[in-house]
């Protein structure tokens, strides 16, 4: 019976995302480049579309 179960690492689905902050878009929609500052990175788990849920945040400089 334990066999059949399958891992839950195996039905998990993860996303990174990361996030520029040297860009900067204004209203107009005029991209301007700005100093570098600190820059995210996002792992999302997508695993379940209805709740999708942020795993971990990294801060780069």
């Amino acid at each position: 019976m334990i066999a059949a179960i399958p891992p839950a690492h195996a039905e998990r689905a993860f996303l990174p995302k990361g996030i520029d902050t040297k860009v900067d878009v204004s209203t107009p929609g005029k991209i301007q480049f700005v100093e570098p500052d600190i820059d995210l990175a996002n792992i999302m788990d997508i695993s379940d579309p209805a709740r999708l849920r942020t795993v971990t945040k990294l801060r780069f400089r």
